[in-house]
């Protein structure tokens, strides 16, 4: 019975035709004006994050995407060169960070990282998250369906502090190292297995991630600024996901 829920709550999550289609115009019309303006030479688009992995909640995602420019651009000022071109597709300011550019294009919030090879920790962050893409898409729908889960349960209201405590990304990380070693053929399995994992404290550790053919993809550290309340609501979860509960994600 909880197992039907639960994969009627991960389909409702998942994003739907209309919401690939508005992804969609978005990537292409960033992709389009950057690749027409004439002081910018792209080489690549990598498309990474949730969108990228299959792993994006409906309605709550933005796209992470990747410019890997020409070996010939001329880096000084890329930013500012980003944030002229994109400047009239955006429907809000464009702002930047240390990595990226973020803008609003189509109603999807994107941030844009140019990048090229030689620039060794941009460069490599980037790579590490496009291989991580083309294996994760490789698990399937259980996968994808257990991590939109997990993100529902993170961000339920009774489970406030957590959204500080595990992001997206580390939610994907555990459950993609569970699933390469194990086979679960149900999205309660692999709860249970990820619940398993956090409480038995194995977060003090790293990830060695592997892909299929057994190449490491990255290794990954975990880093939580209350650990203790997300092991306890993890202790109250799994109690209550055993007995076939699902209040404690509102079900």
């Amino acid at each position: 019975m909880s197992e039907e829920k639960l994969r009627k709550l991960a389909e409702k999550l998942r994003p739907n035709n209309n919401d690939k289609q508005q992804y969609g115009a978005a990537i292409n019309a960033a992709s389009e004006v950057l690749r027409r303006d004439n002081n910018i030479s792209v080489a690549e688009v990598w498309i990474c994050g949730s969108i990228g992995k299959n792993t994006g909640v409906r309605t709550k995602s933005d796209i992470d995407m990747v410019v890997l420019l020409s070996p010939s651009q001329d880096m000084n000022n890329i930013f500012e060169l980003f944030k002229k071109a994109l400047q009239g597709s955006s429907s809000i300011p464009i702002k930047s960070s240390k990595r990226a550019i973020q803008v609003v294009i189509h109603g999807i919030e994107m941030d844009i990282l140019p990048t090229k090879y030689g620039m060794t920790n941009e460069l490599g962050r980037a790579q590490n998250d496009n291989k991580l893409v083309s294996d994760i898409v490789q698990l399937g729908q259980l996968f994808s369906g257990a991590v939109r889960l997990l993100k529902y349960w993170r961000d339920y209201p009774d489970n406030a502090p957590l959204k500080d405590n595990i992001t997206s990304f580390e939610i994907e990380i555990i459950i993609a190292d569970l699933m390469r070693k194990r086979n679960y053929s149900t999205h309660t399995e692999v709860l249970k297995a990820f619940f398993d994992y956090v409480i038995s404290d194995k977060l003090v550790s790293s990830i060695d991630l592997r892909d299929h053919n057994n190449n490491k993809i990255l290794e990954f550290n975990f880093d939580f600024k209350n650990k203790e309340y997300f092991i306890n609501q993890s202790k109250y979860a799994l109690k209550l996901l055993k007995k076939e509960d699902l209040t404690f994600m509102g079900l």
